[in-house]
């Protein structure tokens, strides 16, 4: 006589609901057919049949244990039980991805951070093609494809900030013996956001373009911070632009937004960027002098700056793209600057200074 035991816990205890098998333990579903006999001395006998399991409760009650330990930031339980869920369905999504998220976050050895950052954005495109292929909901798919695309940022900057910190703290002579490997190891964390944010447009396009910009700024914002002398500023300057431009498709605010220092953190000269095509040129660093040497002085030349950052950036948003728009600034633009230069305002690299 065959007796059946539950292949989830073991247990041989079952009920029996709309004839279908359940086991008192665990809950695990066992659809029988052509049984012969339902119960023999409390245990079921399905000698002569053939069994199908039916795991969606048992997925079920995983992902809620799952969630509920990710809320309470277990990240120990929380990985123990997506594991659990990638035996059962391997297409998942999340349990692939948090798999691989709370292992990158138990990495402790800074020598370790370089080789972890990689794994991760190895295991990028398979995360992302998951979701694409088997999250069909448009809203539960953005949802999803925001979800991975947040958490890969908060990785990337957590790996950044370990190395680079530790890097600081060095003496000069350790700087110089570790130069490369802080190179290295802050680029591959700095890429973790640098290719989310390519991974989600290849999949998705423009569609998710927002999601993507998203991770293009924490690259950037990474990237700007590794270069403090140490590498090629020239070089890494025009990945930063080509990255900014990405970004201006989907967020013609964003130089304005985060491409400043500290006092005009919010705020940006609008309509000079989007003529001249960046926030850093000898352009606008003129205006950005004259902004905050002139006319940030005196008290209708503030007003004349909190007039122009509440209407510039909705010309812009309207009429940036146009060719008549970037012909009628230009030709004024260009005369102020010519004047400015002559007068003396320079022309060369600028920090934003604390006017407000």
């Amino acid at each position: 006589m065959k007796k059946i035991s539950c292949e989830q816990c073991g247990s041989t205890e079952f009920y029996i609901k709309d004839d279908i098998y359940i086991c008192k333990y665990c809950q695990t579903h066992y659809l029988v057919k052509g049984t012969k006999k339902i119960r023999i001395e409390g245990h079921i006998d399905i000698s002569g049949s053939s069994v199908e399991i039916d795991t969606s409760k048992r997925l079920i009650n995983l992902y809620t244990i799952a969630h509920r330990a990710k809320r309470n930031k277990n990240k120990e339980l929380a990985s123990e039980y997506y594991q659990k869920i990638l035996e059962i369905d391997p297409s998942s999504w999340e349990a692939n991805f948090y798999i691989s998220y709370y292992r990158a976050l138990k990495c402790s050895r800074k020598s370790e951070i370089n080789l972890v950052a990689k794994r991760i954005i190895i295991s990028q495109e398979t995360t992302i093609e998951l979701i694409f292929n088997n999250v069909l909901d448009a809203d539960e798919r953005r949802q999803a494809v925001n979800e991975v695309a947040e958490q890969w940022n908060r990785l990337a900057k957590i790996f950044f900030n370990a190395y680079h910190n530790y890097f600081q703290e060095l003496e000069e002579e350790q700087k110089s013996k570790n130069l490369q490997n802080y190179i290295d190891t802050c680029s591959s964390a700095r890429d973790i956001a640098y290719l989310a944010g390519d991974w989600i447009i290849i999949y998705f396009g423009d569609k998710y373009g927002s999601i993507a910009a998203d991770c293009w700024k924490a690259g950037i914002e990474l990237h700007r911070q590794m270069n403090n002398g140490l590498i090629d500023w020239d070089s890494d300057a025009r990945i930063i632009e080509e990255r900014k431009k990405e970004i201006l498709k989907f967020d013609p605010l964003y130089e304005k937004k985060g491409d400043n220092h500290e006092s005009y953190k919010n705020e940006g000269c609008y309509i000079a960027t989007a003529v001249y095509g960046s926030y850093d040129c000898p352009q606008v660093w003129t205006l950005r002098r004259f902004r905050d040497h002139t006319l940030a002085k005196t008290w209708y030349g503030r007003s004349f700056i909190r007039i122009y950052y509440a209407v510039s950036p909705y010309l812009v948003r309207w009429f940036g793209h146009t060719k008549w728009f970037q012909g009628f600034w230009r030709s004024r633009l260009d005369s102020l600057i010519a004047k400015l230069n002559n007068n003396g305002v320079s022309d060369t690299p600028y920090d934003d200074r604390n006017v407000k």
